[in-house]
């Protein structure tokens, strides 16, 4: 058994390696990107996997339709929700936001995310006074995974009925409403019980309620049942997601500006890469037990594809290893450019 005390992150997880006698052997496979595929080959049920083709088509499907928790890769539909109403002309991508605001929602258990996008924006003289822009503010959640900023930006745009209604016009009919961040931590810490019985509606409604009875945002306390609680987070489909991340590569889904401000967020691999790729638009994110990763990738040598990769309920060991060496990255980037092994890909996989 696993108890992790205060320290939850949705970006890089944390959890520590407790397999059984055979479990290093388990976590030593996965290093390589053959390893993973072949672990994921003979552990289909810890596994979702969709990619798209540059015309939407789906060529690689492993669980489609199932729900898998969605760790911080859920971040994107506030992103989507933010860059509908840079669209609709109710925001505007230079508009100036009050540093105090974001930190209104900072709980302190992101692993340093949050500090680590505010020093990069300081790095790059993108803070002015007390202030950054909204589209910083976008990065940062985007880039560093910051759950200050996406609790912000969730709470701006209108929170769980204006990310559920950009799912919905993404044509996501199995997707989980959002909440705050904040407060799903603050109910995994005070109420776990309660939080485990509720319906995902129900959870909205419940995290609705404490963010307008919050002036501040109190350190939650010790975390038990963790693993149970990161599986009952909000849940998605690989099909649905990559099929989001697919349109926001053909550019069918939001308008022109709001697409551009979508993407400029989206594609911050492009800065550690460049020239490798034209595009790489992503966002991932773990929980404990937990890895997700939805990409839109066009590499310089590789046709375009879109893709949902997520895990669940991964033993621990598999768990620690894919946190620090990202072979599922790997994976992804294989896919984009190695057409051959896509099709192996696709030969080993689909059923």
């Amino acid at each position: 058994m696993r108890r992790l005390v205060v320290l939850l992150v949705l970006v890089v997880s944390q959890t520590a390696a407790c397999g059984g006698s055979d479990g290093g052997a388990t976590g030593r496979s996965v290093k390589t990107v053959d390893g993973l595929v072949a672990w994921i080959a003979t552990h289909r049920e810890h596994v979702g996997l969709v990619v798209k083709n540059a015309e939407g088509k789906t060529i690689v499907a492993l669980n489609p339709d199932a729900l898998f928790p969605l760790a911080s890769t859920r971040k994107v539909l506030i992103l989507g929700a933010l860059a509908a109403a840079v669209d609709a002309g109710r925001e505007k991508p230079d508009a100036p936001v009050s540093l105090p605001d974001i930190d209104h929602w900072f709980v302190g258990l992101d692993g340093g995310a949050h500090d680590r996008a505010m020093d990069d924006l300081r790095r790059r003289d993108r803070v002015v006074g007390e202030t950054v822009t909204l589209a910083d503010v976008a990065w940062a959640m985007t880039r560093f995974s910051s759950n200050a900023a996406a609790d912000y930006l969730l709470d701006r745009v209108g929170g769980s009925g204006a990310t559920s209604a950009f799912a919905a016009a993404a044509g996501m009919v199995a997707q989980e409403p959002l909440f705050p961040i904040a407060a799903e931590f603050s109910m995994w810490s005070a109420e776990p019980d309660r939080w485990l019985e509720m319906s995902p509606v129900e959870r909205v409604v419940a995290a609705e309620q404490l963010v307008s009875h919050t002036q501040s945002w109190p350190r939650p306390g010790s975390i038990d049942r963790v693993g149970e609680l990161a599986r009952a987070s909000v849940r998605g489909t690989p099909a649905e997601w990559a099929e989001l991340m697919s349109r926001l590569q053909r550019g069918t889904v939001l308008g022109r500006e709001g697409l551009t401000f979508a993407r400029a967020a989206l594609n911050w691999p492009l800065e550690l890469n460049p020239g490798r790729f034209a595009e790489f638009g992503t966002k991932g994110g773990s929980l404990p037990g937990v890895i997700t990763e939805a990409s839109f990738v066009k590499a310089t040598h590789g046709s375009p594809v879109a893709l949902a990769l997520f895990f669940r309920d991964l033993p621990a060991d598999v768990e620690s290893t894919l946190s620090g060496s990202r072979t599922q990255q790997a994976l992804i980037i294989r896919v984009a450019e190695d057409d051959a092994f896509r099709r192996r890909l696709r030969a080993r996989l689909n059923r």
